[in-house]
């Protein structure tokens, strides 16, 4: 089966489906690190996404170095350019008490930090809040 043929099978289910049938398939959680809880769909009223999930673990209560924030950053937007679309980011937070830091991911974000690749810019995701 074409990836075409086989994202479009996988359109009639929500993710939440998906994500349960697996591990009761398999007999154990899989989805450890992400979530807690058996998954629900936040938005039942929107269509299924499908596409190819593009992995990253992220950590922001220790601090390092901004060139190599930088440089991890924009390596994860390259990743998520990749020529297989549609894409799906997948963030972990791997801190202690997740949730302290943000990763942008949105297609303005990552288009304009390309760009501007070895120069300081303001992006719509490094405002301050």
């Amino acid at each position: 089966m074409d990836t075409g043929s086989l994202f479009e099978h996988l359109r009639r289910f929500d993710t939440p489906t998906i994500a349960n049938a697996l591990e009761i398939a398999r007999g154990q959680r899989i989805i450890t690190g992400f979530t807690r809880q058996t998954l629900i769909a936040a938005l039942p009223q929107l269509p299924p996404v499908v596409g190819f999930a593009r992995t990253v673990t992220i950590r922001s209560a220790t601090p390092y170095d901004p060139a190599v924030r930088r440089k991890n950053q924009l390596a994860y937007y390259e990743y998520l350019a990749q020529p297989q679309q549609p894409t799906i980011a997948v963030v972990q937070d791997i801190d202690s008490q997740p949730g302290i830091g943000k990763l942008c991911i949105s297609p303005a974000c990552a288009t304009e930090a390309i760009r501007v690749e070895g120069k300081t810019a303001r992006t719509p995701c490094s405002r301050p809040t």
